[in-house]
């Protein structure tokens, strides 16, 4: 008799986490992400090409947090302008290298 109670409420609380687990991953996905691509071969100018890129992209997602009333991110954001990234992604919480 004990052992069956012990069972159920196993078997309850087993059903209930997964529930909780699942709707939870519904609710949260992670954003997918892109492969990684790879780097071009680095000469100079691959270099500057890469780095005029990345500058735009921090100058568009510094327009935008300013559009969007963040004007923190948006003087953050124009902190990084005229350094060199060779890679800068600023969806989901944001990436720079």
């Amino acid at each position: 008799m004990r052992l069956r109670r012990i069972a159920t409420v196993t078997a309850v609380a087993a059903a209930a986490a997964a529930t909780v687990f699942a709707t939870t991953a519904a609710l949260s996905p992670a954003a997918p992400r892109d492969p990684m691509q790879p780097l071009p071969a680095l000469t100079s100018r691959s270099l500057a090409a890469r780095y005029t890129a990345d500058s735009a992209a921090i100058t568009k997602a510094a327009a935008s947090a300013k559009r969007m009333g963040d004007p923190a991110l948006a003087h953050a954001l124009g902190a990084l302008r005229g350094r060199h990234f060779l890679s800068f992604d600023p969806r989901g919480p944001g990436e720079a290298i």
